[in-house]
């Protein structure tokens, strides 16, 4: 493992951690936020209008029939769980090819934005979950993409910071 890759793992685990941190100090069940942001962003671009175009969602039909019901569970029960279904989400969409680390990392940064957006202004809970789900979505993402174990990582310098 190279160690610019392991510098990789160690500042994803680090954002997932954060995440977690932030969730659990706010009371956000981040599991549920994250299976309520996924559920919402799969009706707001159904495969049938959006696959293999990078599109906002507001450039998309709003026909009913488009936005079919959601088979998304209510609740995410694990890291690798959120990373999986997102990767579906990802996949069915053809969306692969507009996710290169380098639009993921930039993505990422305007999450964050969002995340302080809610925070210094207080705009709740609900919003705040739905912002550090986004947060993770992209982390969970950008894991993939640089071939990070994110779960892995999470734990073992989880770890190293216990040992210290």
């Amino acid at each position: 493992v190279s160690t610019q890759s392991t510098g990789i793992a160690h500042q994803l685990a680090r954002i997932v951690r954060t995440v977690c941190g932030i969730a659990q100090h706010e009371g956000v069940v981040l599991g549920e936020a994250c299976g309520r942001k996924l559920a919402a962003t799969s009706s707001k671009y159904p495969v049938e209008q959006c696959k293999g175009r990078a599109c906002k969602y507001t450039e998309l039909s709003s026909d009913s029939d488009a936005a079919s019901e959601s088979t998304v569970p209510k609740s995410c029960g694990s890291l690798r769980e959120v990373s999986e279904l997102w990767t579906a989400f990802v996949e069915e969409r053809d969306w692969y090819q507009f996710h290169s680390p380098r639009n993921l990392v930039l993505g990422l940064f305007g999450e964050v934005g969002e995340v302080i957006e809610v925070v210094v202004g207080k705009l709740g809970s609900v919003r705040l979950g739905e912002e550090l789900s986004d947060c993770l979505a992209t982390t969970t993402r950008l894991a993939e993409k640089c071939g990070v174990d994110l779960t892995g990582a999470v734990i073992h310098y989880t770890k190293d910071d216990v040992e210290r």
